[in-house]
């Protein structure tokens, strides 16, 4: 290879660097440029061009400083179904166990914070009661929805004003049934999931919850 080819090549990987902070990726992050020109929140705005997700752990050795005001447990990577990187995704670690309550932050490329997963502690749970509900938070802390765990492999996903939209249902993969027409629209596996692209940015934020809410219970139920 030519030296001067050499050289160029480098330049783009850096300027890629400088571009896109963080871990080598198995791509590149999507584009932040809102093409919709939208009036979702900036950040949220990805989720207009995603209809399909896939999660990934982060690997230690190419892991992200520890610069946020609270120690993590699990680190991961939103990817769309592209390859390329919409979210990081880090889980708060709280000292307990995740049936004790969660806490995981979702941020963008230089890990601003664009929405917060939470399931809080009570003492219904503790007591050993249905799991409290996993609550979906924008940046201003209004709740846009939840994800309900019932019981055996069933979930439901509401709004903020508790309209119900999904029920989930099934094993590898969780089947999403609108339960107003009784059809599927989509399916969640293990930190995957697809559903329609025409849906709101709301609900598909509520449908990452579920992935990972469903993830916990289902495939990584140790902790």
């Amino acid at each position: 290879m030519a030296p001067a080819k050499k050289v160029i090549e480098k330049k783009i990987k850096d300027d890629e660097k400088a571009e896109f902070p963080g871990p080598p990726l198995r791509g590149r992050w999507m584009s932040t440029v809102d093409l919709q020109q939208s009036e979702t929140p900036f950040g949220l705005h990805l989720f207009n061009q995603i209809d399909e997700l896939s999660i990934e752990k982060m690997i230690a050795e190419f892991d992200l400083k520890d610069e946020r005001p609270y120690k993590t447990k699990e680190r991961y990577q939103v990817y769309n179904g592209n390859g390329k990187q919409a979210y990081y995704a880090f889980e708060q670690d709280h000292k307990r166990k995740r049936k004790a309550g969660f806490s995981i932050h979702i941020t963008d490329h230089v890990q601003r914070e664009v929405l917060l997963l939470e399931r809080s502690c009570k003492n219904a749970l503790l007591a050993g009661l249905k799991p409290n509900p996993t609550k979906v938070k924008d940046t201003e802390g209004n709740v846009i929805g939840a994800v309900h765990k019932k019981r055996g492999r069933h979930y439901v996903i509401v709004d903020d004003k508790d309209v119900k939209l999904y029920d989930v249902t099934g094993k590898d993969p969780f089947i999403l049934t609108n339960p107003a027409t009784g059809v599927p629209d989509g399916a969640i596996g293990k930190l995957s999931a697809k559903f329609s692209l025409n849906h709101s940015w709301k609900t598909k934020a509520l449908l990452l919850c579920a992935v990972f809410v469903v993830y916990f219970h289902e495939y990584d139920k140790k902790k």
